[in-house]
């Protein structure tokens, strides 16, 4: 999760300098920074579901019940 919350920084960061007008941050510096924060974003919410599909197959493997609440069937 510090991965998330630099990359969200960044973002607010660059922004801040963008709206500030400071010239180090170009409108292609802002792109770029929305752009990290998006692919951190998608690839987190990829590794969760890759986390909970092996989870699963191990819970079926070793034929163990989830925990209360928690589905592992599709």
């Amino acid at each position: 999760k510090g991965i998330l919350a630099d990359a969200a920084e960044s973002l607010r960061l660059v922004r801040l300098g963008w709206d500030r007008g400071d010239p180090k941050y170009t409108y292609t510096a802002v792109l770029t920074a929305q752009r990290t924060d998006a692919e951190t974003r998608l690839l987190y919410v990829q590794n969760l579901g890759e986390l909970w599909r092996a989870a699963s197959e191990i819970m079926t493997l070793i034929q163990v019940d989830p925990p209360p609440g928690v589905s592992c069937r599709d």
